[in-house]
């Protein structure tokens, strides 16, 4: 069994790789994978799907279905689950939800594959090596609040960045990775800005870069002083002695920028549990000014 999971992984890992060259895309950057799979000609969907994490149909055209109600991180990274499903060929898949399955220790080949390459696609090796380094972090001298920033830049869970760092890439100590697993992004959110109402909050640091920032609207992000908005779909909430705060206001495009450090970063609001085509999830609403 563990020469198949270890045979499966390594598949995984060439199969992702490949998939990043043929999208042009460079191993050390981050990815927003909604975009990226519509580069491969695969439609991706959210709808409201109570009994399941997303599926996957190859015909009449490919298309990928995302439950709206689980998690942001957890939509996120199914997409890159069900993306699997398309580039080893499966077929029509439907992934019930995890708390839901009646077998949950039964070793699933295909589910397996495709997880893993989800974890190597959104997050290669070398692109984390590359944000310790841009950094001057090391794996295994992380804080909470600095593994929290990595797993907002790849757009992936705090718990799911860990894993992956611990057991996928054997990166990270185990004895590191149980003390950072204690941390809750809950905690982690109100040791950085108290009790500013808000639903996720995601930080952004200068070294952001390659990809959007992407948010719904209630969701919460910190940026590095100095930082204003351009255009109306995120309102600054406030400014403490590290952070400016940001606050999703309504689904549309607009800009973080900061002249200090000679950064900036387009934004993209989502409504709160859209459902419709991926492709249209920032369009601004018809009655908006």
């Amino acid at each position: 069994m563990i020469s198949q999971r270890r045979k499966l992984a390594r598949q995984a890992l060439v199969k992702a790789l490949q998939i990043r060259q043929a999208a042009k895309v460079k191993i050390t950057d981050p990815i927003c994978i909604y975009d990226f799979v519509e580069r491969f000609g695969v439609e991706v969907r959210f709808e409201s799907l109570p009994s399941m994490e997303g599926m996957y149909s190859k015909s009449p055209r490919p298309v990928i279905i995302l439950n709206v109600e689980r998690p942001s991180v957890r939509i996120f990274y199914n997409c890159g689950h069900e993306f699997g499903h398309h580039v080893f060929n499966h077929g029509y898949k439907i992934d019930e939800l995890i708390e839901n399955r009646k077998h949950k220790n039964n070793f699933y080949p295909d589910e397996f594959l495709v997880d893993c390459f989800s974890g190597f696609l959104l997050m290669p090796k070398i692109a984390l090596q590359n944000a310790f380094k841009i950094r001057n972090w090391e794996p295994n001298s992380l804080n909470s609040l600095q593994l929290y920033s990595l797993a907002c830049y790849f757009g992936v869970g705090y718990s799911t960045l860990i894993t992956h760092l611990r057991h996928a890439l054997g990166i990270l100590d185990p004895i590191i990775a149980q003390e950072l697993i204690k941390y809750q992004p809950n905690k982690i959110k109100r040791d950085i800005i108290g009790e500013i109402e808000g639903e996720n909050l995601i930080i952004i640091d200068q070294h952001w870069q390659k990809r959007p920032v992407d948010i719904q609207v209630g969701d919460l992000s910190i940026a590095p002083l100095g930082t204003f908005q351009e255009g109306n779909c995120v309102s600054k909430v406030q400014t403490n002695n590290q952070w400016e705060v940001f606050k999703g206001i309504k689904q549309g495009v607009g800009r973080l920028v900061n002249p200090k450090i000679k950064w900036s970063a387009f934004v993209r609001v989502t409504k709160k549990n859209y459902v419709g085509l991926g492709k249209y999830r920032h369009f601004e609403e018809p009655n908006d000014e």
